[in-house]
């Protein structure tokens, strides 16, 4: 059996019971589906230098794990996960590994609905460029260089080992971070590809309370050449929770050729 899932996959909402009310309390988790999780690792640890959360550490596949019945996975699959940290971000970025099962590698492009990009607020994006382009990375953007995308910011895409996208961007003036000084990265949040930027973000608005802010399509020539793009338009909106940092991001491509990607859990990609 084969379902659909956004390529965050697992969005983990903590919340009130639904029988009392629907307003989530924060944005807890972003997870991808990965083909190897040392690989995934090691590549995240070697580019971003982003840590396994507390205790967590890497290890073997488990047999018909409780997460199979959460994940409508079949009983005698294996699953396995690692939560990690990233510096200045208020959510876990987990990756998870299925195996004994079908699963289909899946690397939609970006302006493709499903598609997703975790967005890494960094100090020094041409840095973190070359850091991610030693650990293997894949640069998604036109001309292979960072971009200015708003006054003085800047932003380059790349993609992980399983060809999930990463957004670096250089903010200018830089937000304030809890990061320690030594962290190449300050702070995070993530955006999905839909079909339809303002029903997504109102469906969440209605469902979870989140607030929601909707921008018109714009036509910004380095805005689509960051997704690897030299045509189109783009309309964003985005949700958050009670004001707090974490942001969801839902950007709708138009006039660019896109098909709706659909994931299974298993599938590395998601």
């Amino acid at each position: 059996m084969r379902f659909f899932v956004p390529a965050v996959m697992c969005l983990v909402l903590a919340s009130q019971a639904f029988s009392q009310s629907p307003l989530a309390t924060r944005l807890s988790k972003y997870v991808l589906t990965v083909s190897d999780l040392e690989k995934t690792y090691a590549f995240y640890h070697a580019a971003f230098g982003i840590e396994p959360l507390g205790t967590s550490q890497i290890r073997p596949p488990q047999a018909a794990a409780a997460a199979n019945q959460i994940l409508g996975s079949p009983q005698d699959s294996s699953f396995r996960s690692l939560n990690t940290k990233i510096a200045g971000a208020d959510f876990t970025l987990e990756f998870i590994e299925l195996t004994g099962l079908e699963r289909t590698p899946r690397k939609p492009r970006l302006q493709d609905p499903g598609a997703a990009v975790l967005i890494l607020n960094v100090r020094d994006v041409n840095a973190a460029l070359e850091s991610a382009k030693k650990a293997g990375a894949q640069v998604l953007t036109l001309g292979g260089a960072p971009l200015t995308t708003a006054g003085k910011s800047k932003a380059v895409i790349v993609s992980d080992p399983d060809g999930c996208f990463i957004e670096l961007q250089q903010l200018d003036p830089a937000p304030s971070s809890g990061a320690p000084a030594s962290s190449m990265v300050l702070g995070a949040h993530w955006a999905t590809t839909v079909e339809d930027a303002e029903i997504a973000a109102v469906f969440y608005r209605d469902k979870f309370g989140m607030e929601i802010k909707v921008n018109d399509a714009v036509k910004d020539a380095n805005r689509l050449k960051l997704a690897g793009l030299n045509k189109g338009q783009l309309k964003v909106a985005s949700t958050q929770v009670g004001g707090k940092a974490e942001v969801w991001e839902f950007w709708e491509f138009r006039d660019v050729e896109r098909k709706a990607v659909q994931f299974a859990v298993a599938d590395p990609g998601a």
